[in-house]
């Protein structure tokens, strides 16, 4: 999600957070640190048909977006008019790490990597000892024969 913004009536300049593969003017493009890609997975599934109106409604505050997709004409679940409060995370982890750990945590090359080093080192039935905020390394160290204790 990016956005553009003319800054003068002329159009003259052009502010825009895009990234570069789909920066208008990416010859003369300003450097931008907090553009953040987003992917939204909506709470429900809506069937929509083909010619069907839905409401897209959002919201954002310094690093979330959040939005709820909505039949054009109806209520929500509880037969309420549309309600876009901050949802609350249930699972702690937004609590415990930081935006940039979540991203390694979830970040499949970084593992296949460490597996690849591990392997390299872990021979079966050896101990291996895992001290972390958060890792799959004592997964993948089990998965690789390490001496459970």
């Amino acid at each position: 999600m990016w956005w553009d913004i003319e800054m003068d009536p002329d159009s003259s300049v052009l502010l825009s957070v895009a990234p570069s593969w789909a920066h208008p003017t990416p010859h003369n493009m300003q450097w931008r640190d907090h553009w953040m890609q987003a992917v939204y997975f909506n709470p429900q599934s809506i069937p929509v048909e083909k010619g069907q109106q839905v409401a897209l409604h959002g919201r954002h505050d310094e690093y979330s977006l959040w939005f709820q997709v909505q039949q054009q004409g109806s209520t929500n679940s509880t037969g309420s008019e549309v309600s876009l409060e901050r949802p609350v995370c249930r699972c702690g982890g937004h609590m415990v790490w930081s935006r940039p750990r979540l991203g390694m945590i979830n970040d499949t090359a970084r593992w296949h990597t460490y597996a690849a080093a591990l392997k390299q080192v872990l021979a079966p039935g050896q101990t291996c000892v895992s001290v972390s905020d958060a890792s799959w390394l004592p997964l993948i160290a089990a998965r690789l024969g390490a001496h459970e204790h």
